[in-house]
């Protein structure tokens, strides 16, 4: 997980953290089910994402999953960091195991845990290392 940007007071609003760490981890986890239990490998997967106010996925809300945004529930007053027109992003380093739509689940659960109202999640392009 990225971290909060230095220089934030002042604008600054991106951490990326690191690309290139993300994409080298590789791991095995091991899955259990009816027919016993594996081991599964995973790798780095890194996925960026964008906080935007609520108002702008209610204005796409026909095209949710195109943009794949992910609203936290409830509505509430509008962040002051967007009235100035940012929208704070980062990245996330993520098992290769989950889905775009793990991590907008997970996304969501953390701003309802968080009473983060008017705010929704965009995950944007996510990478793996395929070699």
């Amino acid at each position: 997980m990225s971290k909060i940007p230095e220089g934030i007071l002042t604008g600054h609003t991106t951490s990326l953290g690191d690309f290139d760490e993300c994409l080298a981890v590789r791991g095995q986890v091991n899955i259990s089910d009816a027919d016993g239990s594996s081991l599964s490998n995973f790798k780095g997967k890194y996925c960026r994402v964008t906080a935007y106010p609520q108002e702008i996925c209610d204005l796409y809300s026909g095209a949710m999953d195109r943009f794949k945004l992910t609203s936290a529930p409830g509505a509430g007053a509008r962040a002051p960091i967007f009235e100035a027109g940012v929208f704070p992003s980062g990245a996330l380093c993520i098992p290769s195991k989950c889905s775009n739509e793990d991590l907008q689940t997970i996304l969501a659960l953390g701003a309802a845990a968080g009473n983060l109202t008017g705010i929704c999640m965009a995950v944007g392009d996510c990478q793996t290392d395929d070699r």
